[in-house]
């Protein structure tokens, strides 16, 4: 995997608001546009393993 740039990840952690009752749909928006930006998304949603380079 590529490695994430610093501030990118910094900011996009910053923007997820903090999960409550009202805003399922938003949070689950930003963690899931998280898990893609750190190769995470298959395995998080679809329980998909990542294959790993030996």
């Amino acid at each position: 995997m590529d490695e994430i740039n610093p501030t990118i990840l910094k900011i996009t952690i910053k923007a997820i608001p903090t999960l409550t009752e009202e805003n399922f749909s938003s949070w689950r928006t930003h963690i899931t546009a998280l898990f893609k930006l750190g190769g995470l998304k298959d395995q998080m949603v679809n329980g998909v393993e990542r294959k790993t380079v030996s």
